[in-house]
C-alpha cells in the first residue's frame, strides 16, 4: 500500500498517538494517585482510631493497677494487724486451758477455795484449797506438776480448818503460747 501523505501529517498523527498515549497514562497516574491518597488517608485515621483506643484502655488499665495498689496496701496492713493479734495472744495466758488442767487434776472431795490469776504467764498463780487429808492435797499438788503446762508447783502453807485441810500452792506455768 502506498501512504499518501505528506511527511508532516505523518508526524502529528504520530505525535497525536503518542500525546493520546500520554495522556492514558496521566490519568491513570492520577487514578492511582487518589487511590493512594485514600488508602494513606483511611490508614492515618484507623491508626488514630487504634492509638486514641488504646490511650483510653490503658488509662482505664492503669487506674485498675492504681486501685490494685490500695487493695494491697490494705491486705498487708490486714496482714500486720493479724500478726500483732497472733504475736498478743501467743504471750497470754490462755486462761480455759489453765481451768481445764486444774479440773482434770483434782482429785475426789478437793475444792478450789481461791484462784489468784495474771495475764503475764511469768508470773506465778496462787490457790488456795481445802481437802479431806492432808495425802488429797499432796495428790492435787502432784497431780498438777504432771502436766504439760506447769513448770513448777510448790506446796506454800498447809493448815487444817475444822476437819478439812487448806493450803496454798503456788503454780508457775510454760509459755502457754507456745504449747499446742
Amino acid at each position: 500500500m502506498i501512504n499518501l501523505l505528506s511527511p508532516a501529517l505523518k508526524e502529528q498523527i504520530s505525535y497525536s498517538r503518542r500525546n493520546r498515549a500520554a495522556l492514558h497514562y496521566l490519568r491513570l497516574s492520577v487514578l492511582a494517585i487518589i487511590a493512594l491518597a485514600a488508602v494513606i488517608a483511611s490508614s492515618i485515621y484507623f491508626i488514630n482510631t487504634l492509638v486514641d483506643s488504646t490511650t483510653s484502655g490503658s488509662a482505664a488499665k492503669e487506674a485498675t493497677i492504681k486501685s490494685y495498689d490500695q487493695s494491697l496496701a490494705d491486705a498487708q496492713d490486714a496482714a500486720k494487724r493479724l500478726n500483732a493479734i497472733k504475736q498478743i495472744t501467743a504471750k497470754q495466758t490462755h486462761f480455759y486451758r489453765i481451768i481445764n488442767e486444774l479440773g482434770a487434776a483434782m482429785p475426789d472431795g478437793v475444792s478450789m477455795d481461791g484462784i489468784t490469776l495474771t495475764a503475764d504467764t511469768s508470773k506465778a498463780v496462787s490457790i488456795s484449797v481445802t481437802g479431806p487429808t492432808y495425802d488429797s492435797v499432796l495428790a492435787f499438788k502432784d497431780n498438777l506438776a504432771k502436766s504439760n503446762i506447769i513448770d513448777s508447783v510448790d506446796l506454800v502453807d498447809v493448815g487444817t480448818a475444822d476437819v478439812n485441810f487448806r493450803s496454798g500452792l503456788v503454780i508457775k506455768f510454760k509459755n502457754l503460747g507456745q504449747l499446742k
